[in-house]
């Protein structure tokens, strides 16, 4: 573990990881949004079959938040965003086999347990941790930007 001369710079090095994961973790699932065209003859999905890849992702997102922040209390933030780098690129590998429909499926639920029920109630609750009260807005708007 990289230790920091001052505890400013450690809290600031992990908010910006912790921002940085954010982005990356959550742009695989939006794929189609950037290469629809690309991705539908791809994988031989029509128009509709595509629309339902995200409404599962967003079904998944909408049973996965509840559960996540419950999870995130009892176990460690860190572990869980650990847990779901490595969870959401291994799904994004077998993604990147351009499988069948079904599995296509599939690997859009599996997003929603790495990004949602694993890794945002973990990602909110270090950036929660990481200052007092009177923090907390511009953490969370350094978090966002």
């Amino acid at each position: 573990m990289i230790k920091f001369k001052s505890a400013k710079v450690e809290r600031w090095v992990t908010l910006f990881v912790v921002a940085l994961v954010g982005g990356i973790i959550t742009k695989l699932p939006y794929l189609k949004d950037t290469y629809y065209s690309t991705l539908e003859q791809a994988t031989g999905s029509t128009k509709a079959q595509l629309g339902m890849l995200l409404t599962m992702y967003g079904l998944m997102n909408f049973v996965c938040y509840f559960p996540g922040g419950m999870l995130a209390d009892k176990v460690s933030p860190k572990k869980l965003i650990i847990i779901s780098c490595f969870g959401t690129g291994i799904v994004g590998l077998w993604y990147s086999t351009l499988p069948g429909y079904s599995s296509l499926l599939l690997i859009h639920c599996l997003f929603g347990i790495t990004t949602v029920f694993t890794f945002w109630a973990s990602m909110v609750k270090i950036t929660n941790n990481l200052g007092d009260e009177n923090e907390q807005g511009k953490l969370f708007g350094f978090l966002v930007v």
